[in-house]
């Protein structure tokens, strides 16, 4: 009984021990701190493409700017490190932000598909989708006028606009430049009859072009929020901490001081009546008392 009791009691340290190593192990492993990663290089490494007035690059200085840069110079202060943007297109950023090209992708449309590869933080602005044109030239009043073998529209591939255009299935020819500056050159130069972005694009364009005027799709064609993305595999605490920078720029007024600072422009003031109402409902969240 002796020796069966000193067996049991043994295999019972041995339990102990066992389990206490799994406790340490797991309290230990888990998900990844992009946080840290962060701090370690001392850079804050964001994926950039050209989205105006969102994010793009000065051609004469050289330098990435616009809203969504804004947020990520307060997070880079934040956590005292240096930011680095690092160029890459609206086809190749998810792929860049998956590979570890970047720490965060910036200013990407929220969609389903890229929910699988890639975590989405919270987002910052809105986006929906209108066309540009010339009335004179392309006398249309309504997307259903436009949507015509005889014109053509100009999108930037591989953009949130050029999916939707895609999976509408549109009678329109459309053509496919890489960048919305080739767009909106092709309008002027008459090569396309119309240019299709995210409205906040449309607003400074119809601005410095007199005579330009903006359709908005009776329903949306594009209704997405425009937020941040990190790879897979982190802790939730880093798209936390992204989420709480992003609440603050906006509760700071921050956001507001931004979207001025960069040109943006109310895009319904160039619209073409009657106005749909899920674009005045949009209109007075993101541009509000214009």
């Amino acid at each position: 009984m002796r020796n069966m009791s000193k067996v049991a009691a043994m295999g019972l340290a041995t339990l102990l021990v066992v389990a206490a190593c799994g406790n340490s192990s797991t309290s230990t492993s888990g998900p990844k701190s992009l946080i840290n990663d962060i701090k370690e290089r001392g850079e804050l490494r964001i994926g950039v493409a050209s989205a105006q007035p969102w994010v793009w690059k000065d051609p004469t200085t050289g330098v990435w700017q616009g809203v969504y840069i804004d947020v990520m110079a307060q997070w880079a202060k934040e956590l005292n490190v240096k930011l680095t943007p690092v160029a890459t297109s609206w086809d190749n950023i998810v792929a860049g932000v998956q590979a570890g090209q970047f720490d965060v992708a910036v200013a990407l449309n929220q969609r389903p598909a890229r929910a699988l590869a890639v975590t989405f933080t919270d987002q910052l602005m809105s986006q929906i989708s209108a066309f540009s044109f010339y009335p004179d030239k392309t006398p249309v009043t309504t997307w259903e006028q436009l949507n015509d073998p005889k014109y053509t529209i100009c999108v930037m591939q591989g953009s949130a606009q050029d999916l939707s255009l895609t999976n509408y299935e549109p009678k329109v020819q459309v053509l496919r430049l890489v960048d919305q500056d080739s767009c909106r050159l092709a309008v002027e130069a008459g090569k396309a009859n119309a240019a299709m972005d995210d409205w906040a694009g449309l607003g400074p364009d119809a601005a410095a072009h007199p005579g330009m005027k903006i359709i908005f799709p009776s329903t949306p064609m594009t209704a997405e929020g425009i937020a941040y993305a990190i790879p897979h595999g982190y802790s939730y605490d880093d798209i936390a901490a992204i989420n709480i920078q992003i609440k603050d720029f906006i509760k700071t007024g921050a956001l507001a001081v931004s979207v001025k600072k960069w040109g943006a422009v109310n895009p319904v003031a160039f619209a073409i009546e009657p106005i749909p109402p899920y674009v005045l409902a949009l209109e007075a969240v993101q541009y509000p008392g214009e």
